[in-house]
């Protein structure tokens, strides 16, 4: 924007003179555009829960999960799909407990809106992860650490009924994690908990149906191979470098910088990295 009859540079009343005309400006609303600051230092807040339908109406978002603001003064809200086919399950990774329960309730949201779902089960298996209100959520089913972990029934059906099973967190559900040594033959098979996951993680995305994993330990969830190779979607925040460099490269050695600071996350698909800010509840 020009000021009409600018001094020089070099006059000492010019920097007054120039307020004073871009303030004259603004109060006529001439050549003005709508103010926008970007707060890179600050996560945004969620919105109330009909503005992720909102979104969804709108055509761009349809049938998206909304997870906050591209990492850019444009500020575009930051979603993803889950898509069936293979290994289309999210992992979730980091220790920030308000940016874990800002994606949770952003997940919810989303799919409430959007009717993603059959069927939907939370599990909290930490009993010193801070409890979250889910009651504005319909149709969640909570589940706690005395939870027995039988998922056999929802991979009877995979076909006719779509389901999301989120699990906060799979460090700490230790009837999920495979055995060190598998059990010996005893004639009758009947599917652990551990098998049942795998089965979910493998065969449910084809099929609509997917699995949503928090993780505090990134280094020990690499080593849980059965599982890891099933989840080709990453969402990072607050690790260190070396646990960031894994994440981005799926799983591999490596270092990202950037990610131990707590105003960003990392979003990574297929290994490729991008960049938001992710909603948080306040």
């Amino acid at each position: 924007m020009s000021v009409p009859n600018a001094r020089p540079k070099d006059h000492p009343d010019i920097c007054p003179e120039h307020l004073r005309e871009i303030a004259k400006l603004t109060q006529e609303r001439k050549h003005v555009a709508d103010t926008r600051i970007f707060n890179g230092s600050h996560l945004p807040v969620i919105p109330a829960p009909h503005w992720f339908g909102t979104q969804q109406e709108s055509g761009d978002y349809t049938g998206k999960i909304i997870l906050g603001h591209e990492l850019n003064f444009e500020a575009q809200p930051f979603a993803f799909q889950w898509e069936r086919r293979m290994g289309n399950n999210l992992c979730v990774a980091g220790i920030d407990d308000v940016i874990r329960e800002g994606i949770l309730h952003s997940v919810l949201s989303s799919i409430q809106q959007g009717n993603n779902f059959d069927r939907v089960i939370y599990y909290k298996s930490d009993p010193n992860f801070p409890t979250i209100d889910l009651n504005g959520f319909a149709n969640v089913e909570v589940k706690d650490d005395e939870w027995d972990c039988n998922i056999e029934e929802l991979t009877s059906d995979l076909q006719n009924n779509r389901t999301l099973l989120m699990i906060n967190s799979l460090d700490n559900a230790d009837k999920f994690h495979p055995p060190a040594f598998p059990a010996m033959p005893t004639g009758v098979k009947t599917a652990s908990p551990a098998d049942s996951l795998k089965k979910l993680l493998g065969e449910g995305p084809r099929f609509g149906s997917f699995v949503l994993a928090f993780v505090d330990d990134w280094k020990r969830f690499t080593g849980y191979r059965d599982y890891i190779s099933h989840f080709q979607m990453y969402i990072g925040f607050q690790l260190n470098e070396e646990a960031a460099g894994g994440l981005v490269s799926g799983g591999g050695v490596g270092r990202f910088k950037g990610l131990d600071k707590s105003n960003k996350a990392i979003f990574v698909n297929r290994q490729k990295p991008t960049m938001f800010r992710p909603f948080v509840v306040r």
